[in-house]
């Protein structure tokens, strides 16, 4: 299939994409991590779509039904969390097509429904 910015405008929904802050080790604490919270959000769009069941097969079990892959047309990062119709999922790995397409390819990893 080929990818084009028709294509994605065209099958795009609507989600939320929240940066997560950075965590510290408490001192005060016996040096226990402590995970930062959510950061800023930002409206987006893109085409979410289920991953193809080779891709999840040759995973060896780190890919699962519930995962999902992102195209859009900007630049996210690993560990990126996607809030899509109430499903968490976190920005797993990037295939970078920018060279040769004006779209990104994202792998989304299922953390957990919305609370």
């Amino acid at each position: 299939m080929i990818i084009t910015e028709e294509l994605i405008n065209s099958y795009s929904v609507s989600f939320k994409v929240i940066l997560p802050s950075t965590g510290y080790h408490d001192q005060h604490n016996g040096g226990r991590w402590v995970p930062g919270l959510d950061g800023p959000s930002q409206q987006a769009e893109g085409m979410v779509i289920p991953l193809k069941s080779n891709l999840i097969y040759d995973s060896g079990g780190k890919l699962t039904t519930e995962d999902r892959q992102l195209v859009c047309l900007f630049k996210l990062k690993k560990g990126d969390i996607c809030m899509v119709k109430d499903k968490k999922y976190t920005v797993l790995e990037e295939t970078d097509w920018s060279e040769y397409a004006d779209y990104y390819r994202y792998t989304l990893k299922y953390s957990s429904q919305s609370k």
